[in-house]
């Protein structure tokens, strides 16, 4: 019985010492029995309790917006990976991307970022970010630190630093004899003195000599002229389009062309005009000739009943 007693009054006395360690216990106390209750141990306020440290919800890449929420690398996996970053409980994503400055960019393609922070394309010398990488465009090879086009372009023809001798043009990558004018039936006099049939009128024209074409000129009041390839005997793919301006009364006007387009001497093109008025020569050759609703449309003819007239201008130093 006396040990019963005992046992009895041994228990009152942890149950009592129990209750004033949660009601009473001081400062170090206290984090022992937060603690053992699973509660925020003594962290400061906005601060949260995870696996054994107090951290911020709000910025912690590791614990971003709850406990264990680890925010996975974000950037360019090849130019700028980084590590995950935590902004406001939410894990940043930037896939692909570099924070250059203040701003987040492709590296891919920014030009003033190419390949990474800072790395400048000349994009005055015709250089474009491409694939990380500053380069020319299609068609356009990378001389001295200039983007030139090799087809035509006198001090680079063919090849870097190949440079054309004085009356030579360079055509298709080529030193040729220069030649600056071309026509047809150019030594007849025109006339407004057909009508036309269709949107597009388009005739064939075979230069005389090698050209590097810059304008186009027709004796119209106006309207478009284009120029194309051949196609096995019809109007083919384009190669260059302009705006001829109006003239009152109809009298020759031209468009120039966006860039220059390199012409060999004995090769089909042809040329095509979308006018209210079409012109053409009393005598001389009879070019043939289709008509179509659009230069890319199907084409009507062949025809051969015209003396088309047309003057071409050919860019010369």
């Amino acid at each position: 019985m006396r040990g019963i007693f005992a046992a009895t009054l041994l228990l009152a006395a942890c149950g009592a010492r129990s209750a004033l360690t949660q009601q009473d216990a001081g400062p170090t106390d206290r984090r022992i029995v937060d603690s053992w209750w699973g509660a925020e141990p003594g962290c400061p306020p906005g601060a949260s309790y995870c696996k054994g440290r107090c951290v911020d919800l709000s910025n912690d890449p590791a614990n971003c917006g709850a406990c264990g929420n680890v925010c996975g690398t974000t950037g360019h996996p090849v130019y700028c990976p980084r590590p995950g970053s935590c902004v406001n409980r939410q894990c940043e994503h930037h896939p692909g991307l570099c924070l250059c400055g203040y701003s987040w960019v492709n590296p891919e393609t920014d030009n003033d970022h190419c390949g990474g922070c800072g790395n400048e394309c000349a994009t005055t010398a015709g250089f474009s970010c491409q694939g990380g990488a500053c380069a020319c465009g299609a068609g356009m090879t990378d001389c001295g630190g200039k983007c030139v086009d090799t087809a035509i372009d006198p001090t680079n023809c063919g090849a870097c630093g190949f440079m054309c001798a004085p009356g030579t043009a360079c055509v298709n990558g080529k030193c040729s004899p220069q030649c600056c004018y071309d026509a047809q039936n150019g030594s007849e006099p025109p006339s407004l003195s057909c009508s036309q049939g269709a949107t597009w009128i388009a005739w064939e024209y075979v230069p005389s000599c090698d050209l590097l074409l810059v304008r186009i000129e027709l004796h119209t009041n106006g309207g478009g002229v284009a120029l194309l390839q051949d196609a096995g005997g019809k109007p083919g793919a384009l190669l260059a389009q302009a705006t001829m301006p109006s003239v009152s009364p109809p009298g020759w006007t031209g468009g120039d062309l966006a860039k220059p387009i390199p012409l060999q001497a004995g090769t089909t093109y042809w040329l095509a005009e979308s006018t209210s008025y079409c012109s053409i020569a009393a005598s001389g050759v009879a070019y043939t000739y289709y008509g179509g609703n659009s230069l890319s449309g199907s084409w009507d003819g062949p025809f051969k009943s015209h003396h088309w007239t047309s003057h071409l201008i050919g860019a010369c130093e």
